[in-house]
């Protein structure tokens, strides 16, 4: 059968069924039209006559228990660089407006999203990898290199501009993964270390230490959300139709975070922003990393670090050696160069 006749098909039955009003049928018509425009007869050749359509209309969410055998077939149908569900996905909602072949985005191929919902651009993510002959549901998700770009971009401009000194020096590009990360965090925090004379070194503690990297933590991972969710937010305004192991649902950029910078393309990485993946994960990493700088700076002053915290200063001995003339008071020099964000 050709598409025509498919499609006359489908909407014979849809009509047989009465659950539908005239304008319902209007739309779901549409929307097979643009199908075929789009993506041609293999994919017309798919649509079950059972298929729920509209079904989520006007929801945020729709559960894959919902669908039949032949139509969650369709939801993870992909071929070529046509992915898993973008088919399946306008049947539900009712959209019959993609990007076109020739809309070019900057001249880097066609625009990145795959369709326009309620009047906004929004992309298609899946959550769920093939592995082993199975879709398996990894949390994760990759854009493409355009929107991985702006980013990169946005992220080392907001990491300039941190209120953490050595964390200005960081890139997005140093986070391929959690370890890589920690090592970059570490290395700049030895690096700010190396700057600041032996004798006032001397008075840095443990927690001082713990303390340090933990608000820097929470400052790189503030930058990396920012940037994901800025970029997000303006070039998908729609967001993403996400694609888990139970439902599709509609997520603006607020709901996503950096996962990863990916070393070969520089793709970026994401996950879901309630899980806390990335924060969590860093945290971990560089909490395994802080002995390295306690040896760091017992081998920088020959002295071993001491427990206590900032607050133990006031009965802390000052070392023996006097400060040049016009040195700064240690307290002011531990404020505004060891312990910035306290």
């Amino acid at each position: 059968m050709n598409t025509e006749d498919v499609i006359n098909l489908i909407m014979t039955q849809v009509e047989n069924d009465g659950s539908k009003n005239d304008q319902e049928i209007g739309i779901i018509r549409n929307v097979l039209k643009a199908i075929d425009q789009k993506y041609g007869a293999d994919f017309i050749n798919k649509i079950p006559t059972t298929f729920p359509f509209l079904a989520a209309m006007g929801s945020d969410s729709y559960p894959l228990s919902e669908l039949d055998a032949e139509s969650l077939a369709l939801m993870n149908y992909g071929k070529d660089r046509i992915g898993r569900g973008e088919v399946a996905i306008p049947l539900l909602y009712g959209i019959d407006k993609f990007a076109a072949d020739n809309d070019r985005d900057e001249g880097k191929g066609t625009k990145s999203y795959d369709l326009v919902y309620q009047g906004k651009e929004a992309d298609i993510k899946d959550y769920r990898n093939l592995v082993s002959g199975k879709l398996v549901d990894q949390g994760l998700l990759r854009i493409g290199g355009p929107s991985s770009q702006l980013v990169i971009k946005e992220g080392n401009e907001l990491f300039k501009e941190s209120s953490i000194d050595f964390v200005r020096y960081l890139k997005v590009e140093d986070f391929p993964g959690m370890t890589d990360g920690a090592d970059s965090v570490i290395k700049y925090f030895e690096n700010s270390l190396s700057d600041i004379s032996d004798k006032k070194l001397m008075l840095m503690t443990r927690q001082d230490v713990k303390k340090e990297l933990d608000n820097a933590i929470i400052e790189i991972v503030e930058i990396l959300d920012t940037a994901v969710q800025n970029v997000i937010t303006a070039k998908y305004p729609g967001g993403f139709f996400t694609i888990d192991d139970e439902s599709v649902k509609i997520v603006p950029g607020s709901g996503f975070e950096f996962y990863s910078c990916k070393k070969a393309d520089k793709r970026i990485v994401l996950s879901s922003v309630e899980n806390r993946t990335f924060k969590k994960g860093l945290q971990k990493k560089i909490d395994q990393k802080i002995e390295d700088v306690i040896s760091f700076i017992t081998d920088k002053t020959g002295k071993a670090v001491d427990t206590g915290t900032i607050e133990d200063l006031g009965s802390r001995q000052e070392p023996a050696e006097s400060y040049p003339a016009g040195d700064q008071p240690i307290a002011e020099v531990l404020l505004r160069r060891l312990i910035r964000a306290i």
